[in-house]
Formats: C-alpha cells, structure tokens, sequence
C-alpha cells in the first residue's frame, strides 16, 4: 500500500473524527483551527501538521481553504511514515511550515488541480512530500530563535501598532536581516504576515460574533471598517457583509 495524495477543498464546518492511516496536511490557502488529542494548534501559512492514525481530532475552517493531503496507510512499509514521527506526532503534530515546503505544496495543488485522475506524478509527488516532511519534522525543524521572537510578538500583538523597527528591535535583528528571515522560513515580509493575521482575526470575530465591524476593524488592529473592507477585497476577494451571511 501506497500515500496517497490529494488537494481538498474544505468548506466551513466543524468535524470531528479519527481514522485508520496516517495524515499529513500542508496548507494552500485558508486556515485550519484543529485540536488533537488535547493540543491546540493552526494548519496556516506557518504551519502544518502530522495526525497520527487513531488519533481523535476536530478541525475548524473559518472560511474555504484549500490543503494538500497526504494519507500514509499503516501498512505502507517502505513508503509509510517513520516510527519516529509517528511517536513525535502523538505529542507534538504541528510543525513549522517553511517556504521550501510552501513551494512544494503550491506546486502538487497547482498539478493535482490540472488533472481529471490520479497519475503517476501524483504519486511521486506523494513521495517528495513524505520525505520532505519527514525531513523537517523528523529534525524538528525550528525557526531561528529571532523569528521565533518576532512571529510570537505579532500572533500576540497584532492588535497593536507595530513598526517593522520595533519589530527588529525586539527580535534582536535589523531591519534588513527582519525581511530576510521572513522570506526564506516563511516566504513573506513581516508586513505582509500581520496583515494576514489581523484579516485571520477579523474574519472569525465576522463570522462568529455580532459586533459591529468598526469595532472588529479597531479591534484587530485596522484603522477604520473601510480599511478592513478594502483587505478583504483585495486579499480574499470578499466583503465583511458576505462572511456575516456565511457565504
């Protein structure tokens, strides 16, 4: 028995479930809020995760998004997961997703989406990204410590007004090796991954609460509702009106 690969397009709901294989699932586009046995986590632009076969898990998708799948069948033997990541995923699933790993995806979505059937490049594919995952997660690949510091500080403060100096600062890093870091772990510049984190936080707040959208907009660290607005348009080609229906 063999991976097998697929690009799936999860709607939003609310599953929970566990299955009999094994699942890598890499991120294209959009957010996955899981939890796993007990462990909270997010499948985003800056991460991805291992489920291990049993293992009970619920997922979230706040809007559509779309991931690559890799089920690893128990059996696989030589083309399975190693014993190493399996024990590693049942404490630790969530793994940094760095911009090689990125690439990769974005490439297997991109074939997987031109194409009616499996073949055999899907299958290989499958192979390349087991063995990249296995790569990363079975060194346990971590970001360099004033990355570290930087994405923790915007996940944490992204409500506040945040320079790319202070940001610099409080990493420990100037401004130029800043950008450098964010480009090569995680393929964007550090403005362009607190914008994504603000509109992440501001489509929640629009989906499941009543708030009114300037307070949402203040809230999550945009200057007015007509700033949120323009973002949403421009970066998820939709309107706050349209995430409160649910469309």
């Amino acid at each position: 028995m063999r991976p097998v690969l697929s690009l799936r397009s999860y709607p939003p709901h609310e599953t929970e479930h566990a299955h009999d294989w094994h699942q890598i699932v890499v991120p294209v586009d959009g957010t996955m809020q899981m939890r796993i046995a007990g462990q909270d986590g997010i499948v985003d632009d800056s991460s991805f995760v291992i489920v291990a076969s049993q293992a009970r898990h619920r997922f979230t998708t706040p809007h559509h998004g779309h991931f690559v799948v890799l089920d690893v069948p128990t059996g696989a033997g030589f083309f399975g997961l190693p014993d190493r990541l399996v024990h590693q995923a049942e404490e630790q699933p969530f793994h940094p997703l760095d911009a090689g790993l990125r690439h990769l995806a974005h490439y297997i979505a991109h074939d997987a989406a031109a194409r009616a059937r499996p073949s055999d490049l899907l299958d290989r594919l499958g192979g390349m990204l087991l063995e990249a995952v296995a790569e990363r997660a079975g060194g346990r690949l971590r970001w360099p410590p004033a990355l570290e510091r930087a994405v923790s500080l915007l996940r944490h403060g992204y409500d506040a007004t945040l320079t790319v100096q202070q940001l610099a600062v409080a990493a420990g890093v100037s401004v130029s090796g800043l950008h450098a870091l964010f480009q090569r772990w995680i393929g964007m510049s550090p403005g362009r991954y607190l914008a994504d984190l603000r509109l992440r936080e501001a489509e929640r707040l629009i989906r499941e609460t009543r708030r009114p959208l300037a307070e949402i907009s203040l809230a999550v660290g945009f200057s007015d509702q007509s700033a949120l607005t323009r973002s949403l348009r421009r970066r998820r080609s939709t309107t706050p009106a349209a995430l409160r229906r649910g469309d």
